[in-house]
């Protein structure tokens, strides 16, 4: 028995609901809106929805934004054929507020809540399907990668020790959980 028919024996009507939190200031990008900036031929935000649009384990989409960008990121969900978007909503002040406004809007019989940034296009099926599967045999799991840079600990402006990279894991989304 494969992990794909485990979950599916767990699997409740309301499965997994993905928020994708997309309502960045783009600060950082200089007034560039990550988001809408093309990769390819498609907007960033296309490639990030259609990678959980194309994921048989996600049964609906819902996208955090911010205000001024609701009306162009419902129109590209239209536009590109993505059907798994139920809800385009405004996001909050901080990341936390964005994830917390997009959990109240998730089906109510969701089993699993899978966050994931806007801004991460180029997620694989595999990461997604085994994220999606992990949580829902454990209760949560994000993917981890090996900490390649040097880690020190510091004791106020001090350096008092380096860390052991070995032991270390950056943490990435989507990030699932038990809804």
């Amino acid at each position: 028995m494969g992990l794909l028919s485990l979950f599916q024996k767990k699997r409740p009507a309301g499965g997994c609901s993905a928020i994708i939190v997309a309502a960045g200031s783009a600060r950082r990008m200089e007034g560039i809106d990550k988001m809408l900036a093309p990769l390819g031929e498609l907007p960033v935000l296309v490639h990030t929805l259609s990678a959980f649009q194309d994921c048989d384990l996600v049964d609906e989409i819902v996208v955090v934004t911010r205000e001024d960008l609701l009306v162009e990121v419902s129109r590209l969900c239209r536009d590109f054929s993505l059907d798994k978007v139920t809800k385009v909503i405004v996001g909050g002040a901080e990341r936390m507020d964005s994830v917390r406004a997009g959990l109240r809007e998730i089906r109510p019989d969701a089993q699993l809540a899978a966050i994931h940034d806007g801004a991460r296009p180029l997620v694989p099926q595999q990461v997604l399907h085994q994220a999606i599967q992990r949580a829902a045999e454990t209760g949560a799991a994000a993917p981890a990668v090996p900490v390649t840079d040097t880690v020190k600990r510091a004791e106020g402006d001090l350096a008092a020790e380096t860390l052991d990279r070995s032991a270390l894991r950056a943490v990435q989304t989507p990030q699932v959980f038990e809804a």
